[in-house]
């Protein structure tokens, strides 16, 4: 980890990394027992009341007083995260957003990688079905 000049601790790559693992573990999951009738969800909560939000005046993700009240007051309510979950878990959706505020962001993200694909980086490569997709 990283120190910063004001001393608190920098973990957004590893934070971003344990996310992406959730994610693909939790996709990789569903699949495979989907066949035995078990549904895996994957909740992407935005910020939310919690004891960790609570904590936000101290410890490692310390902001000052007045931006921490102003964060706090923005955040939804955990009783309505557990109640949208349940629904989203009763229905088998594969995916749980709550907060909607990120929506145009994950659109640009996406619109990013679908901009990637184009011709394939070998000559005459044989475009179709991947050779280790499971038929």
């Amino acid at each position: 980890m990283v120190e910063p000049a004001d001393n608190r601790t920098l973990t957004s790559a590893a934070y971003s990394a344990s996310k992406f693992a959730v994610l693909g573990l939790s996709d990789a999951v569903r699949a495979e027992l989907a066949p035995s009738g078990v549904g895996v969800s994957t909740l992407f909560p935005g910020l939310t009341r919690s004891r960790m939000s609570e904590s936000m005046s101290s410890g490692p993700i310390a902001v000052d007083e007045e931006r921490a009240a102003t964060i706090r007051a923005n955040m939804m309510d955990p009783v309505w995260l557990g109640r949208a979950v349940v629904r989203a878990v009763e229905a088998n959706d594969p995916y749980i957003i709550t907060h909607p505020e990120y929506e145009q962001d994950t659109k640009a993200r996406f619109a990013q990688i679908l901009s990637a694909f184009g011709e394939p980086a070998q000559p005459g490569y044989r475009t179709g079905r991947s050779a280790t997709a499971s038929i």
